[in-house]
């Protein structure tokens, strides 16, 4: 385990592609963004049911609903590490694949898309 405290955002991307896991504790998440990186990466998430926005909470319990916490507490994280831990590697291949296929819809291009085809239209009328 490796504990890099505060690092520059390419420091913290690359250290997260090289991760078994990804385990996020925090008690309210704004946006997520740390953890929509890591499914990006197709790396596993581990996370509790943080207050906030939510995004990556749905995406992870949709994944994988035995690395999702039940509560934000150690004893409920516990057991979720040691599951991402045990994940075969025929098992964490396939969830690295689906995890970056759903992550597609977060990609710029997904957002331009969305934004020509729902946004612009009524603006240009």
């Amino acid at each position: 385990m490796v504990f890099a405290g505060p690092v520059a955002r390419a420091t913290h991307r690359h250290l997260v592609r090289r991760a078994s896991v990804y385990v996020s504790a925090s008690r309210r998440e704004e946006y997520g963004t740390a953890q929509l990186e890591a499914l990006a990466d197709g790396v596993p998430l581990v996370t509790v049911p943080s207050r906030g926005a939510g995004e990556p909470l749905a995406l992870a319990r949709q994944l994988r609903p035995d690395l999702v916490a039940r509560d934000i507490s150690a004893a409920s994280l516990v057991p979720c590490i040691r599951a991402a831990l045990a994940m075969t590697p025929a098992r964490r291949s396939r969830y690295r694949i689906v995890s970056q296929e759903i992550m597609k819809e977060y990609s710029y291009d997904a957002f331009k898309r969305r934004l020509v085809q729902h946004v612009l239209p009524p603006l240009l009328d």
